[in-house]
């Protein structure tokens, strides 16, 4: 689901070869949009940058990480398809939301 709660689903388009070709496929109802590994890649980049890792990880580094924290899609930036890629990020534990979008992005009502 994206942040306002619109169900989608994805695949990653794959060549006639059958290798990856960088895009991915977004489906909601009869429309499609491709998101190129350029917009994705943008994204990633800005998330990373706002990550936080403390200096003494010690012994137990799992639980030094924690994702950087975004209000919403448009908070990454100006990117095409950022809701969709928001939400892919909340999934991959990537990016952290506020829980009442996240009641959303797991297809919970408002």
């Amino acid at each position: 689901h994206t942040d306002s709660g619109l169900a989608f689903s994805y695949i990653v388009k794959r060549r006639k070869n059958g290798e990856y070709s960088g895009e991915l496929l977004v489906s909601r109802k009869e429309e499609s949009k491709t998101l190129t590994k350029s917009s994705i890649m943008l994204a990633f980049q800005t998330i990373r940058k706002e990550a936080v890792v403390p200096v003494d990880l010690g012994d137990d580094v799992s639980d030094a990480w924690q994702p950087p924290f975004f209000p919403g899609p448009k908070a990454i930036g100006q990117i095409f398809g950022i809701s969709y890629i928001y939400s892919l990020f909340w999934k991959w534990g990537l990016v952290r939301v506020p829980e009442k979008v996240e009641n959303r992005l797991k297809g919970k009502r408002k």
